[in-house]
């Protein structure tokens, strides 16, 4: 049986890889353990479900996180990416439907997200 730590090397290994299906099942296994899980399993989890199209899954492991680990700059970003997907990237339509929420979520990933290159303050296609 693979010890704590070559579990979360595997599953970095896997993320660095793309291959976010299988890092996932080991990230959301480290995420499940409350006695041993840290931030990085969370941002681990929560970065392979929004990688996989999973937002609004991704924004709820997030928030765990945030909870857990206010400062957290990785899973701050992450918070705010998730939102950026979820809520920002809508077309036209769907935001006119209820702008107050996008307004809400752009106010929540400026008061969340860094300044570094990871931060989702300036949207790039790459990402």
């Amino acid at each position: 049986m693979p010890t704590l730590n070559e579990l979360r090397q595997h599953a970095s290994a896997l993320r660095k890889d793309n291959k976010y299906d299988q890092a996932l099942a080991v990230y959301r296994q480290l995420w499940e353990q409350p006695a041993t899980r840290n931030e990085w399993d969370g941002w681990g989890y929560a970065h392979c479900l929004r990688k996989l199209g999973r937002p609004r899954e991704a924004l709820e492991v997030c928030r765990q996180v945030h909870q857990a680990y206010p400062d957290f700059e990785p899973n701050r970003n992450e918070y705010g990416w998730s939102l950026y997907d979820l809520v920002l990237k809508q077309d036209k339509d769907a935001i006119a439907k209820d702008p107050g929420e996008f307004f809400r979520a752009a106010e929540e990933i400026l008061s969340l997200a860094g300044h570094d290159q990871f931060s989702p303050r300036v949207a790039r296609s790459s990402r």
